[in-house]
C-alpha cells in the first residue's frame, strides 16, 4: 500500500487499541468539565480562552479535520480541549456509513488525545441497530458529550434519542454528561452529573433581538 494511500484513509493515525466487531478505536478519556463549549467554526476569529471546541455542526463545517488531521489539531491544541467530531448518523444513512462516521470520530479522538489534547468523546446513535457500534471505543466511568438540537423535531426522533441515552448510561455509568442543547424533559439519575451548555446560535440570535 503506498504511502498516498495510507494518507488518504488516515492509516498513519490507526495506531490505538481498538475494539469490537469494527475495529473501532479507543477514547481514553477524561474527568475534566469544560468552562466553556465553543464551536468549531468559531475558533478561527475567537481568542483562545480554555473553552473545549464542539463539533455540533454541519458536517461539511469540519470535515476538514478528517481531510487534514494534522493541520487541524495543532488548532485544537490552542483550547482547553475537544469534544469528539459529531459526524452525522442519519436514519436514512446506510449502515455502513455509520459505521464509518463512528469510527472516524474515534479516530481523530484517539489521535487527539495522543497529542496532548483533553477529549471528551461525543456519543452519537441512530436506531436500536446502531448500539451494536456506536458505543464501542468509549471508556466507562469517564464524561461524555450528547446533544439535543433537534431532538425534538419529531416524536420519532426524540424517542429513538430518548432510547440512546438509555442505553448509553447503563452501557457506559458516565461519571458526568456534557449536555449541549435544550431540556427535553429527559430525567437522569441523580448519581450522573449533567453539565449544560446553550447553543451558541441561539444564544447570539437572542442578543440581536434582546430576548
Amino acid at each position: 500500500m503506498s504511502q498516498r494511500t495510507i494518507k488518504s484513509y488516515n492509516l498513519d493515525l490507526f495506531h490505538t487499541p481498538f475494539t469490537g466487531q469494527y475495529d473501532i478505536p479507543v477514547i481514553k478519556g477524561t474527568q475534566t468539565i469544560p468552562p466553556d463549549l465553543i464551536p468549531f467554526n468559531y475558533i478561527r476569529s475567537r481568542k483562545p480562552n480554555g473553552s473545549y471546541v464542539h463539533f455540533f455542526l454541519d458536517d461539511y463545517q469540519f470535515e476538514r479535520c478528517w481531510n487534514t488531521p494534522e493541520l487541524n489539531m495543532s488548532k485544537l491544541q490552542k483550547w482547553g480541549g475537544a469534544l469528539t467530531p459529531d459526524f452525522s448518523l442519519y436514519l436514512d444513512m446506510p449502515v455502513a456509513m455509520k459505521i464509518w462516521n463512528t469510527y472516524r470520530s474515534r479516530l481523530l479522538g484517539a489521535y487527539w488525545e495522543s497529542q496532548g489534547i483533553s477529549v471528551i468523546p461525543t456519543v452519537s446513535w441512530a436506531e436500536k441497530e446502531s448500539f451494536d457500534y456506536c458505543f464501542d471505543g468509549l471508556a466507562k466511568h469517564s464524561v461524555l458529550a450528547i446533544s439535543s438540537v433537534g431532538v425534538s423535531s419529531s416524536p420519532t426522533a426524540t424517542k429513538i434519542w430518548q432510547a440512546g441515552m438509555d442505553e448509553m448510561i447503563e452501557r457506559l455509568e458516565p461519571t458526568a454528561i456534557v449536555w449541549y442543547g435544550p431540556d427535553i424533559g429527559y430525567l437522569i439519575d441523580t448519581s450522573v452529573k449533567v453539565y449544560r451548555y446553550a447553543n451558541e446560535q441561539i444564544k447570539a440570535l437572542r442578543e440581536i433581538v434582546g430576548d
